[in-house]
């Protein structure tokens, strides 16, 4: 008996999905003991398939399939342990429903009933209709909606997901060609703020709309029926409506009922086992159902059953996915003999031969003759449904499901990690630092909202549309900005946001003067909050600038001497990227290497004036003025962060100028911290510099001069502090930072101030030239225009940021010129390498190619890179309106066909007259 339950198994278990469905045979077993051993047969399977056992006692096919495929048919029950949803039987079910509707008149009854095709569709109609409330109505409704919810979104969902994938990969490749023709219009400007949102949406409609919809038709039978217009046995006709069809099935015969109805129960099981290209249930079925039918003799209902069975596999070629085992009486099932046809039918009955004699396959009649009872069995399990195929399916459904939810949740943190897709950002903490638009405009949301308000945010959507101007002749290059632009909690008037606002109006103002070839992209790469993420940015801009189809030939920028600055330019250092500097004046910010091994980087240029060369002037106005003899004690407050560089160095370079050209001896450090400190810093810089007392009680000397070497941020909180302390009338003489400040109504709130008197340092201020012999640039007259904007930023940075881009744009033209680029390679990335580019900074000297820029003569004679005899500036706070600051003395050329006069600043010096640090005291601070 084991060879036998064996060979049932073979028979019920499915093929590999790859494989198709074999033929499944009609078992006929005969003789005087055929009910054991179907019985013995079928025993074993009957928990883990869907299974039906049949005796004879039911009068018609009606009968027959509605307990086979009915509302509650044996086949349609659900398989414990299997993992997947019962077969379902809706063709079958519509016919027996449609049928049965001949033997239910309404009350009255009408004559006749079943009504005529134009007489009864409104009854029809409105039975099917309470029909479909019936079926899907209440608690089913939920239910069989989660069904189809479930089954559609394994389709929908990994559907609607390659039509984001697809469509972003369209706009991404097609939009930047047909958009730049599209300009002037808002569109031009935020077409790719509104088209990247156009994929997401369109893939949610779609899967939204797709699971929505099969749901409804699935419900309203709208998927299934359409399949009554293609089989053979009463056609629905073409465009005939569902409540019509169901007339004429009630009014049809009995036999065209019978083959229709055994057609459409083996359509809605072959359903359970279809292998769709999506997935669905009938992918999961690893074993076959199984029919038992008892007496199946001649004239019963069981063999009119199997006789109409056989003819529709022949007829249509749909084999049914079911193992039959019947029992026969002598004589056996005779085969159904098709009735001949009429003449004028013989073409069609030609093609549907034709098309039988294709489809047809074996016969599946297979006999077997049970002459004796079959021997006992050993005892042995019921076979367990197989759940391996079914896992298989619903870890596939999962991963259709679940794996583009995932995707799209890795993508989404992908594109936040880097600002949205930015290939050369990376959101760091809340910071997107990095290259910002080298291949598509400025995300307006990556800064915060006083770094992109207004006027900011027309900056750089200025900057991108030159950049995609600048892209469009072919022929560009590309120079990085670098600077702090995701400033945190700033205020409009913030001295960063001042700052930050002045080098990308600089920048701005410099690339619109660029029409010639190479044109100029400026790309904005952020550093973070004070630059904390200085040596992460660089990275992005040097892995950027080392690709082969990069145009990047400079960085500029470099406003602050902070750590993440001097980090910063030690990433890119070894890169052999050309760095120029605007306002970051310590000494040593362009050193790299170890600590202690610090050596001058020959890729790095100052643009400023050094703090050494700032000291002295601060040292020998403060003598000149006479606020500072021989034998006072002087004071500096001083900033001491471990992370800000300026400050530091500032300060002992101002505290080596008194001892050297003042010849103080004692110089008092006051110090405070970014984490507080500045009210007692204030306090002790006032206290009286004699214990001693005199009998007439005087106090002793008032400190009259302070040197601040803060930064800008905490000057007008230290000033305030200042006030009504015992050194009121003091005069404080403050480094350059403060500029930033002063620009807007910074300088009239000092001015306000009437205990204090403030000089402080200029780097480049416009005020320079004013009554000067020497010519100033275009840029510089622009800003000297009364009407003209620009009041509320800061000079320096202005200034020097617009002489910063200049001179690396100056010395790519100049070196592009000398590589005579043919017409074939321009604009095909990299066609300078960048030692050409650090070759004609190198010539920017006396000797070779000294240039006067808007802030001064930039001379970069010595081995530092620092500029030598550059511009600089003492301002003084006043009472005068419009700015309440005037020039008080200024060093430096402004021209570069006049020399230094002797007399004029001879004792101020530059870092570039002392020497370069020796190798037992590498990488000091000189001065």
């Amino acid at each position: 008996m084991l060879d036998l339950r064996s060979a049932i198994e073979k028979l019920l278990r499915r093929p590999p999905f790859w494989r198709a469905d074999p033929p499944l045979p009609v078992v006929l077993v005969t003789g005087e003991h055929a009910d054991a051993v179907v019985t013995a047969l079928a025993e074993p399977f009957k928990d883990s398939v869907p299974y039906a056992c049949l005796d004879d006692q039911r009068g018609t096919i009606i009968d027959l399939v509605r307990t086979l495929a009915g509302e509650h048919g044996r086949l349609g029950n659900p398989v414990g342990g299997s993992f997947l949803p019962a077969p379902r039987f809706p063709l079958a079910q519509f016919v027996i429903w449609a049928r049965e509707q001949r033997d239910d008149p309404p009350k009255p009854r009408p004559d006749p009933w079943p009504p005529h095709p134009d007489t009864g569709f409104k009854e029809f109609r409105l039975r099917l209709k309470r029909r479909r409330q019936e079926r899907y109505g209440g608690a089913r409704r939920t239910r069989i909606s989660l069904d189809f919810v479930a089954r559609a979104a394994a389709t929908w969902v990994p559907l609607g997901t390659l039509v984001v994938l697809v469509l972003n990969f369209a706009i991404d490749s097609v939009l930047p060609p047909w958009l730049s023709d599209l300009r002037p219009g808002w569109l031009s400007e935020h077409a790719t703020d509104v088209l990247g949102v156009v994929p997401w949406t369109l893939g949610f409609l779609l899967v939204l709309v797709g699971t929505a919809a099969q749901g409804v038709l699935s419900i309203r039978g709208s998927i299934f029926t359409g399949w009554f217009r293609r089989q053979p046995y009463l056609r629905r006709k073409r465009f005939e409506r569902l409540p019509h069809y169901a007339l004429r099935l009630a009014n049809a015969s009995d036999d065209e009922i019978d083959r229709l109805l055994v057609h459409a129960m083996v359509r809605d099981l072959g359903e359970a086992y279809t292998k769709w290209i999506f997935p669905w249930p009938s992918l999961g079925r690893g074993l076959y159902a199984l029919l038992v039918l008892r007496g199946a003799g001649e004239g019963r209902v069981n063999a009119k059953f199997l006789r109409l069975l056989e003819e529709s596999t022949y007829r249509t070629g749909l084999l049914p996915p079911m193992v039959v085992l019947a029992t026969v009486p002598k004589g056996g099932v005779p085969r159904d003999e098709s009735d001949p046809v009429k003449y004028d039918r013989f073409a069609e009955s030609l093609r549907l031969w034709r098309r039988s004699a294709r489809r047809r396959g074996p016969d599946l009649r297979l006999r077997v003759h049970a002459p004796s009872r079959p021997p006992a069995a050993q005892p042995s399990r019921p076979m367990a449904p197989r759940r391996g195929r079914a896992l298989t399916y619903w870890a596939v459904v999962a991963l259709l499901v679940a794996g583009p939810v995932a995707g799209l949740l890795f993508v989404q943190d992908w594109l936040r990690e880097r600002c949205g897709g930015l290939p050369h950002a990376r959101l760091v903490g809340k910071e997107c630092v990095g290259v910002v638009n080298a291949d598509r405009p400025t995300p307006a949301e990556l800064f915060d909202q006083h770094m992109l308000n207004g006027e900011m945010r027309g900056l750089i959507e200025g900057i991108d549309r030159n950049n995609k101007f600048a892209e469009r002749s072919g022929q560009y290059i590309d120079v990085v900005l670098f600077g702090e632009y995701s400033i945190r909690e700033a205020m409009p008037a913030d001295t960063r946001v001042v700052a930050s606002k002045a080098e990308l109006t600089a920048a701005a103002a410099y690339q619109a003067t660029v029409t010639g070839t190479p044109r100029l992209r400026i790309l904005i790469a952020n550093g973070g909050d004070t630059f904390s993420q200085g040596a992460k940015a660089a990275e992005l801009v040097r892995a950027l600038a080392l690709k082969d189809e990069s145009h990047v030939m400079g960085v500029v920028g470099f406003p602050r001497s902070v750590q993440g600055v001097s980090e910063a330019i030690g990433v890119l250092h070894p890169a052999k990227i050309p760095m120029v500097s605007n306002t970051a004046n310590a000494d040593t910010i362009g050193f790299v290497g170890a600590r202690g091994l610090g050596r001058p980087s020959p890729y790095y240029f100052h643009m400023a004036a050094t703090n050494h060369r700032e000291a002295g002037l601060m040292a020998l106005f403060a003598k000149g003025k006479g606020l500072v003899k021989k034998d006072d004690t002087a004071v500096i407050v001083r900033d001491r962060s471990t992370r800000d560089g300026y400050t530091n160095n500032l300060a002992d370079d101002l505290k080596k100028a008194l001892e050297d050209h003042v010849k103080i001896k004692g110089v008092k450090e006051v110090p405070y911290t970014e984490n507080g400190g500045l009210s007692a810093a204030a306090s002790e810089a006032c206290q009286d510099d004699k214990d001693d007392k005199d009998d007439k009680g005087d106090k002793g000397d008032k400190r009259d001069v302070v040197f601040y070497a803060g930064r800008s941020s905490d000057f007008l909180d230290f000033l305030i502090s200042v006030e009504g302390r015992d050194c009121r009338d003091a005069t404080v003489i403050a480094g350059d930072d403060v500029g930033k400040v002063m620009a807007g109504d910074g300088a009239e709130k000092v001015a306000d101030m009437r205990q204090v008197k403030v000089f402080y340092m200029a780097l480049a201020p416009r005020d320079i030239w004013e009554g000067e012999d020497a010519l100033p640039t275009g840029f510089v007259q622009s800003l000297l225009d009364p009407f003209s904007a620009g009041s509320e930023l800061s000079d320096d940075n202005l200034i020097l940021t617009y002489d910063a881009v200049a001179v690396v744009h100056r010395a790519v033209s100049l070196a592009y010129g000398a590589a005579n680029v043919p017409p074939d390679q321009q604009g095909q990335g990299k066609v300078l390498n960048w030692g050409d580019i650090l070759l004609e900074l190198n010539k920017t000297t006396d000797h070779h190619q000294v240039w006067a820029g808007s802030g001064g003569v930039v001379d970069f004679r010595a081995k530092w890179h620092t500029p030598r005899d550059k511009t600089i500036a003492v301002m003084e706070v006043t009472d005068e309106e419009p700015d309440y600051t005037k020039l008080v003395r200024h060093c430096g050329r402004l021209d570069t066909a006049k020399t230094l006069p002797k007399g004029v600043c001879k004792d101020l010096g530059d870092v570039a007259d002392l020497p370069e640090p020796s190798p037992s005291h590498p990488g000091q601070a000189p001065g």
